[in-house]
């Protein structure tokens, strides 16, 4: 997660947050060691709709590796289309699809994460056989002080 993103921003107001810098698995692992939760913002351009919002096979063993020792809430700032490339998501506590990537959409996604506003959508689309078509259920973090 970035700490210059407006998500960050707004979820830092309401929960105590922590950014990390991605250097490969070992590193970010060692840099995570301390924590049970985490939350992965993944985030791409506005652009276009033209243009890839995949992950990079490096995101996906990251991300996959990260959800084995830690509870991961994975909020994506794409179509749900792109958490097709993880085949299984067994390691992901929950997901959240938040669309777009502007900084309304990331102070909306925070303050839900958060626990200030109601997550009422379901996955239009089946991204593994642990998130089905449909799916619905999530708890928020409780603000930590």
């Amino acid at each position: 997660m970035l700490e210059g993103t407006p998500f960050f921003k707004q979820l830092k107001k309401h929960i105590n947050l922590t950014s990390i810098e991605l250097n490969g698995i070992e590193s970010t692992l060692k840099s995570l060691a301390p924590y049970d939760k985490v939350i992965i913002s993944f985030h791409r351009s506005n652009e276009t709709p033209w243009k890839s919002a995949s992950f990079s096979t490096d995101e996906i063993a990251l991300i996959k590796a990260i959800g084995a020792y830690h509870q991961v809430i994975l909020d994506v700032f794409v179509k749900p289309y792109a958490l097709m490339d993880f085949k299984e998501l067994e390691s992901i506590e929950a997901v959240v699809v938040s669309y777009q990537n502007s900084v309304e959409s990331q102070e909306i996604s925070a303050d839900m994460l958060a626990g200030l506003k109601s997550i009422k959508g379901k996955l239009p689309v089946s991204i593994s056989t642990r998130f089905p078509s449909g799916f619905w259920n999530f708890s928020s973090f409780k603000k930590q002080n």
